[in-house]
């Protein structure tokens, strides 16, 4: 009852029963501070498990993990991505999921309270919330999914009936990825829900695209490519230390652990832990095609001490055994070495 600046206590009589009394503030009186997400939980989301997990436990990340590349697939290639609308006016939220609920799954919430719950249960490809709302305000929860370093990736657009310059300056500061004042066109929020989807999809399109070696002639902004060139030369130098964490990777980067989890998410759809997988992953198949290494040597080169996890890992991103990919790629490889692209990077 603490941490809601509540109350409990009872009055009992023998023979007669007891009488429990509950005391809860009201929503508005909740402190800034309130801490919504309950540690205790068993089904946290991955993003908040990667910010507790350090060193990295492949164990565990197998366990949670398993099907991590048919997933960011599936992302990028599903027609129903997920948008979560916080509107108290029950009549402008119906009116807002009939404009979009042909093409998303829609998730819904009447205060921004609840709202924060749902990107907690279901991680929302994007938010789209009202300012005006009862108890905290739009661009309080605003302000508050992007100070989350579990939710900060989440593109948030705010949606307005003033005018007011000033409420327009502190949507921008709140970290808004876009703001749009009503009334306004309802091809408008199409457009741009469907424009700030489609460059996040892109993004991890084209690192798939990477983290296999596949051909692919995606381009991206110079930034997004410049990271992600720079995340893979860093976790390269340390293809060999299997206990390579999530920290030292941040320091390496010369970011916060909060900030390096926020971009990698953004771009990849990945956890850190599972970034770095990939690219040690990354890394055998090149060498696997480059070098006359055993795949046993190329296991513990990138980092795998336990054979039969880097075959199951290998399967899982390669969709095929390490000697079906051999086999596959190398000869091929020998006699054209534009078969397949393992180095690479084009920028937009």
């Amino acid at each position: 009852m603490a941490i809601h600046n509540g109350e409990i206590s009872y009055v009992s009589e023998a023979g007669v029963g007891s009488e429990f009394k509950i005391v809860l503030p009201k929503s508005g009186e909740v402190p800034i501070n309130f801490k919504i997400i309950d540690e205790a939980k068993t089904t946290r989301s991955s993003m908040v498990k990667e910010l507790i997990l350090d060193p990295i436990d492949e164990a565990m990340q197998l366990k949670n993990t398993e099907n991590s590349v048919k997933k960011v697939i599936s992302t990028i290639e599903s027609p129903k991505q997920t948008i979560l609308l916080i509107e108290d006016d029950i009549d402008f939220r119906t009116y807002l999921k009939s404009l979009m609920h042909d093409d998303y799954d829609i998730y819904e919430a009447d205060n921004a309270e609840t709202g924060f719950a749902v990107v907690i249960d279901h991680d929302p490809d994007i938010v789209v919330s009202d300012v005006i709302l009862k108890g905290m305000s739009g661009i309080e929860f605003c302000a508050k999914m992007k100070d989350s370093p579990s939710f900060s990736h989440i593109p948030v657009i705010l949606l307005t009936g003033s005018f007011s310059p000033e409420i327009k300056l502190k949507g921008i500061e709140c970290g808004a990825d876009d703001y749009i004042t009503k009334p306004f066109e309802k091809n408008l929020l199409i457009a741009r829900i469907n424009s700030i989807l489609k460059g996040r999809n892109l993004l991890k399109k084209f690192f798939i695209n990477e983290v296999t070696l596949k051909q692919h002639q995606l381009k991206i902004p110079a930034e997004y490519s410049d990271f992600i060139t720079k995340c893979i030369a860093i976790i390269e130098e340390h293809l060999e230390n299997e206990e390579f964490t999530a920290a030292q990777f941040a320091l390496e980067i010369g970011m916060s652990r909060s900030k390096l989890f926020r971009n990698i998410k953004s771009i990849s759809g990945l956890s850190i832990a599972e970034f770095i997988r990939y690219i040690r992953l990354r890394k055998a198949g090149q060498l696997m095609i480059e070098s006359d290494m055993h795949i046993r040597e190329i296991a513990f080169k990138v980092g795998f001490n336990d054979q039969k996890h880097f075959r199951e890992q290998f399967q899982k991103l390669f969709e095929m055994n390490p000697s079906a990919f051999v086999k596959k790629y190398k000869n091929s490889f020998a006699n054209n070495k534009t078969a397949i692209k393992v180095t690479q990077i084009v920028r937009k």
